[in-house]
């Protein structure tokens, strides 16, 4: 009998030479705000209710989970700051005339990748606690599409 060795191979965390300073900071911030004022906008623009109520039950538990992240991120190191912020600049977040559902859920969509594509550059041990937020922001945004759905 022959035994193999299993080669575990340990994932890097990829790191951006570029300083943003507090650019990264009002930055992020500025992408959940813009986010969370979509839905608001949608919650108030919509003419079914259960739209309506759904976003707004969405913007509710948004609001406290971003809030949460934010604070999180702000206590990380630099570099990890960095890496959040060169991955967010390459999704479109910046209409916000959204009054249809099909407009929504596709804003929805591109925020659920950005917030999907957080485990590529985010070390699963240094920044669990981002992760986890993560997970919960994406728990909301999977609990406000399927409600979209519903007629």
């Amino acid at each position: 009998m022959v035994a193999s060795k299993v080669r575990k191979t340990k994932k890097k965390r990829v790191l951006r030479k570029k300083p943003f300073g507090k650019k990264g900071y009002s930055n992020l911030m500025e992408l959940f705000l813009s986010f969370l004022n979509i839905v608001k906008i949608f919650h108030w623009k919509t003419k079914h209710y259960s739209e309506h109520i759904s976003a707004d039950q969405y913007y509710e538990s948004m609001e406290k989970t971003v809030d949460t992240f934010i604070e999180v991120y702000l206590s990380k190191s630099q570099q990890v700051q960095n890496t959040i912020f060169e991955q967010m600049r390459t999704y479109p977040f910046a209409e916000k005339n959204i009054t249809t559902n099909q407009q929504m859920q596709s804003k929805l969509y591109v925020f659920r990748t950005f917030l999907n594509e957080m485990n590529l550059y985010l070390d699963e041990v240094a920044d669990a606690d981002l992760l986890n937020l993560r997970d919960e922001l994406l728990v909301h945004l999977q609990q406000f599409l399927y409600r979209l759905h519903l007629k």
